[in-house]
């Protein structure tokens, strides 16, 4: 079935573009008919309408590398989200998420990771349970206790997600 984000084929047999065996990326589904980008022959990079009903056009299986699909993405100025879709389709949840850590695209979480660990180690640091533990321990004792507290809280938390 054809969806966004397909990676197509044209199989028909007219004479004008495209010509049998262009290759392109389905940027929209709307009922019957996709909107196509091509990537080979002569309408590279233009953007035509095509008939689904008509079999002109042939389904090809991802081959590659997912860093590569998420690659294609950026080919679509803006609507790399149907190539994220078909990682999904394809792989589920953790399979984006693990392609997009392969491919550096997560770096930018790292901000958002600091501070959630800030906040877990502000937490524990503060609450009454830790405060008499760290009665009987030097700074960096404690310190290194809220420091494996806090990070042994983040994943024991998320582990069963």
């Amino acid at each position: 079935m054809i969806h966004d984000g397909s990676r197509v084929r044209y199989t028909g047999n007219e004479d004008g573009p495209p010509h049998h065996g262009d290759q392109g990326s389905v940027l929209a589904m709307s009922g019957h008919a996709a909107h196509v980008q091509w990537r080979t022959g002569a309408l590279t990079g233009q953007v035509t309408l095509h008939d689904t009903d008509d079999n002109t056009l042939q389904l090809l299986t991802r081959q590659g590398s997912v860093e590569d699909a998420l690659d294609d993405s950026l080919d679509v100025a803006g609507l790399g989200t149907f190539t994220a879709r078909q990682i999904y389709d394809e792989n589920g949840p953790s399979g984006l998420l693990n392609a997009m850590a392969d491919s550096g695209r997560l770096a930018v979480f790292q901000d958002i990771a600091e501070d959630a660990l800030a906040l877990v180690a502000e937490r524990i640091r503060t609450s009454s349970t830790f405060t008499a533990l760290a009665a009987h321990l030097d700074d960096d004792e404690a310190d290194q206790m809220v420091h494996l507290a806090s990070a042994a809280l983040i994943r024991d938390a998320f582990a069963s997600s």
